[in-house]
């Protein structure tokens, strides 16, 4: 995993073991930890995965798509940019020639 933080297991277990010894004499709490644990927390865990992942993917193609039309864009105005450079040029030259001689 990219950027994967380092997890701490031992203080998940120790979360699990507080919340179970706090509710140690009710026995729905206990049963409602038991089914997240079981079954929400997996499938909640696996659609953030699947979720991340075309998250992921999306801004791949995003950034492939932005490379590509910049490529694309300065490979076609590539004369037109060099004819307006020239030519901001060539007035910057022009004000500074006749400026020169008041």
């Amino acid at each position: 995993m990219e950027n994967s933080p380092s997890i701490d297991k031992q203080k998940l277990y120790n979360l699990i073991d507080s919340i179970i010894n706090k509710y140690e004499k009710n026995d729905y709490i206990l049963g409602r930890l038991t089914n997240y644990i079981e079954n929400i927390i997996p499938s909640a865990l696996e659609n953030e995965d699947i979720t991340h992942k075309q998250r992921e993917e999306r801004k791949q193609n995003l950034i492939t798509n932005r490379d590509e039309f910049t490529a694309r864009f300065l490979n076609i105005n590539k004369y037109v940019f060099f004819i307006f450079i020239l030519y901001v040029c060539l007035r910057i030259t022009k004000f500074q020639f006749y400026g020169s001689q008041s």
